[in-house]
């Protein structure tokens, strides 16, 4: 999450998406072509508030765990400066992260809306 919030905030020396693989990784691509197209960016910072291991898997060497991110101080923008944000959103979140080895170092190779209460 540090390096997303860095890279969303200007610092063009991250790479948050070295970070993650399959569908994790597709979605970030679709979605940073999806925010060029439409001229939207994100602004502010995210930060994660919990994070407990759910699930590991052996055979797998997978991981899954629930994240609570607070999400109130990030914001959808427009290329005008116009906050797009639902008002509607809540101010923190729940995400399930699997995450597994690729080449010796963990990945993030899905994320999901968590149902669990934060």
């Amino acid at each position: 999450m540090n390096a997303k919030n860095r890279m969303q905030n200007g610092d063009e020396t991250v790479h948050p998406q070295k970070f993650l693989a399959g569908s994790a990784l597709d979605s970030d691509i679709r979605s940073s072509r999806d925010a060029a197209t439409k001229g939207t960016h994100i602004e502010g910072t995210t930060t994660v508030l919990s994070f407990v291991p759910k699930h590991f898997g052996a055979a797998a060497r997978s991981v899954e765990a629930l994240a609570c991110m607070d999400i109130a101080q990030s914001r959808l923008m427009s290329s005008g400066g116009k906050d797009l944000t639902s008002p509607d959103r809540p101010p923190v979140v729940a995400v399930v992260i699997k995450a597994m080895p690729v080449r010796a170092e963990m990945r993030i190779f899905e994320i999901s809306g968590g149902n669990a209460p934060c």
